[in-house]
């Protein structure tokens, strides 16, 4: 009985994982998951770093989103819960070639974060396509009255933030990008 719970969860888990950005493999009936980082894509070291660097300089001294005024707001910090989910969804996006707030499985940010177990009090999703860096996601993101506002919302105080790439000619968009705000209960 153990043994048929404990395949029939590993079996219940490997599209998960894959989705996540693991690789599964099976040796003489072991299961071996390894995060494999995307190569078209920095790393998840140098984005954290990136993200953090700049939204905190963007927080740290008022600014226009689009007409409306928004004020410094406190740094964040990166939490390892928001980056899973950010990668869950970015994942998704790239492996089903498509852009959009809710995932392929019905699930928006407030699934896939408790999905983490992350209990947030305030939450809130930027994504985009097609930006090669960090550094040109979050200019994008600033350009936009939305996201822009998203980055500033004082009332977040931690991120997550993720990038895949879709190596195929036929597909609608090459790289995708998830950033997960929230504020920790």
């Amino acid at each position: 009985m153990d043994n048929q719970w404990h395949i029939s969860t590993i079996l219940f888990l490997i599209p998960i994982l894959v989705l996540s950005g693991c690789r599964v493999e099976i040796d003489d009936g072991i299961y071996r998951f390894e995060y494999d980082e995307n190569k078209h894509c920095e790393s998840r070291n140098h984005i954290q770093q990136v993200m953090l660097e700049r939204i905190n300089n963007a927080r740290a001294r008022q600014r226009r989103c689009g007409v409306q005024t928004v004020y410094p707001a406190p740094p964040i910090i990166w939490n390892p819960q928001l980056f899973s989910a950010a990668r869950i969804h970015v994942n998704d996006m790239a492996n089903y070639d498509f852009m959009a707030f809710m995932g392929s499985d019905g699930s928006f940010v407030e699934e896939r974060v408790n999905r983490t177990g992350y209990l947030w009090v305030h939450l809130g999703e930027n994504i985009g396509t097609n930006y090669q860096s960090p550094d040109s996601m979050i200019d994008s993101w600033l350009n936009n009255p939305n996201d822009c506002i998203n980055i500033m919302n004082p009332h977040f105080s931690e991120i997550g933030a993720a990038c895949a790439h879709r190596n195929e000619s036929q597909s609608q968009y090459a790289i995708y990008w998830t950033l997960v705000l929230a504020t920790h209960r």
